[in-house]
């Protein structure tokens, strides 16, 4: 976890060459000790999602979101709060790459998601809602 930390801190510096081999050195680490569908992978592979998104390489970055969201959906429930999180990570790399009908189709799983976790009512749902709207 510290090598993923410290991937984690120079994102936050945008130093993303040097996060991408932090992150990176500690994915293949955690693959090395950890069962195949651990949750720390998923989120390692997230992290790197996240780096990659934010240096501005989106394809990239929804492989990796992508990863994680399969391996997530091998371990958790279906109305898991992760899924619907990892939902919105791939449905905001869908509607910057200006693909509206892939950004559509996961609204409407993340809100299934949502409606069956949280009811009808929730103010998530809303805010779904209005990301559709948009």
């Amino acid at each position: 976890m510290d090598i993923e930390n410290i991937g984690r801190v120079y994102t936050d510096r945008e130093d993303f060459g040097t996060a991408l081999v932090y992150l990176s050195r500690a994915l293949e680490m955690y693959k090395q000790v950890l069962p195949h569908q651990h949750s720390d992978v998923a989120t390692c592979l997230g992290v790197i999602g996240d780096a990659h998104e934010k240096k501005g390489n989106l394809y990239v970055a929804l492989s990796y979101y992508q990863q994680q969201l399969n391996m997530e959906e091998q371990c958790l429930p279906f109305e898991h709060s992760n899924l619907s999180i990892h939902l919105g990570s791939i449905l905001c790399i869908y509607k910057k790459m200006n693909n509206m009908d892939e950004a559509l189709d996961l609204c409407q799983q993340k809100l299934l998601i949502q409606k069956t976790r949280l009811g009808e009512n929730h103010p998530r749902i809303a805010r779904t809602l209005m990301i559709m709207a948009d």
